[in-house]
């Protein structure tokens, strides 16, 4: 039997160099990436769908006539709260104490926000405390990959929104975001436009941000003051 030696050569000093400038090419290509992904993520966020009341009770409908109520639960909370996805999901049991006041400190902005829990938000926190006693967070996945420790993820939300608004037939892009657009917009509407207190409800501090997430624009005002006399 011959035995066969296998000579590796050593790298010149070309290939060395060559690899410390891929490295680098590579590196500032997952730099540009990156960028570009946030500012897909941004540009989806910013053309998802405002839903209406209507399309929102139609959503959370189909999510409980489907056996999906914990993502029924995180939709009425994230509108209810008119928080994030992601800061709504990672809520735990321990924040929610006696009195009525939540303070959540945002993941995105690192703000702090205090809100007024409503009583529809209470019937879920005590439901699901009651159904999972062991649960560090409200909105904790249960399936068998998951194994109980985590909360559900903002991905699996969002899919599940989607599927549900395809399912009841509304149309545009719906997502997470949806609920809390509907949240804000439903603060403007029912404070006859008060903008102030949409963005207090948003925890915005740049009056354009807001203006931009309720669609409030020139065009539309113009529309508003041409009827003011009818």
């Amino acid at each position: 039997m011959h035995s066969v030696v296998l000579e590796m050569a050593q790298p010149s000093t070309t290939f060395n160099k060559n690899v410390r400038l891929n490295g680098c090419n590579l590196l500032k290509m997952i730099i540009i990436l990156f960028h570009s992904f946030k500012i897909d993520g941004d540009k989806q966020m910013a053309t998802t769908k405002i839903i209406t009341q209507a399309e929102a009770f139609k959503l959370i409908s189909w999510l409980e006539s489907h056996n999906k109520q914990l993502f029924a639960d995180v939709a009425i909370t994230m509108a209810s709260l008119c928080l994030r996805v992601g800061d709504t999901v990672n809520l735990k049991f321990s924040q929610f104490k006696e009195g009525n006041t939540l303070e959540v400190l945002e993941s995105k902005t690192g703000k702090k926000k205090e809100i007024i829990v409503p009583a529809k938000v209470w019937e879920i926190v005590g439901r699901r405390r009651q159904a999972f006693p062991k649960d560090e967070y409200v909105f904790t996945s249960h399936s068998n990959r998951a194994s109980g420790k985590s909360p559900v993820s903002r991905e699996q939300v969002n899919r599940e929104i989607k599927q549900a608004a395809e399912n009841v037939g509304i149309k545009g892009t719906v997502g997470c975001h949806s609920f809390r657009k509907f949240s804000a917009t439903q603060v403007w509407e029912k404070s006859n436009g008060n903008l102030a207190l949409a963005m207090k409800a948003l925890n915005h501090s740049d009056p354009k941000v807001t203006m931009n997430y309720l669609k409030i624009d020139v065009k539309s005002v113009g529309a508003a003051l041409a009827n003011i006399w009818e």
